[in-house]
């Protein structure tokens, strides 16, 4: 591994040749809570879950067991977006909603699309 100086220490992880640490696994049988977390980046959206338990940007991370199906929506009853974009692990089921199952710890970025005018 390479080492970095201090004055490029915030670029460490561009210099290192370690491979990524692997996904956190869960053991097999394991149905207890893992944490989901989502990133939202649609300015002024909230995005909630069914089950209850996100309402981000005030709360972005909720616990649900291993197996549970998490609908996620992008709320726009602003109008300000025509369409969401999930990232994986979310499966897109309309315009504004996603649904992930979680088998271990899960993390969703969202953001929304505006038309352009």
């Amino acid at each position: 591994m390479l080492r970095c100086s201090a004055l490029l220490a915030l670029a460490c992880a561009a210099c290192s040749h370690e491979d990524p640490p692997p996904p956190i696994d869960v053991p097999m049988g394991y149905t207890g809570p893992v944490k989901l977390t989502v990133e939202n980046h649609a300015t002024g959206g909230v995005v909630t879950s069914n089950p209850p338990g996100i309402q981000c940007p005030k709360t972005c991370d909720a616990e649900f067991n291993v197996g549970t199906k998490v609908h996620l929506t992008l709320d726009n009853t602003s109008d300000m977006y025509f369409l969401a974009v999930f990232s994986n692990p979310c499966v897109k089921s309309d315009d504004f909603s996603c649904d992930v199952t979680l088998t271990g710890p899960a993390d969703v970025g969202v953001e929304g699309a505006q038309e352009v005018r």
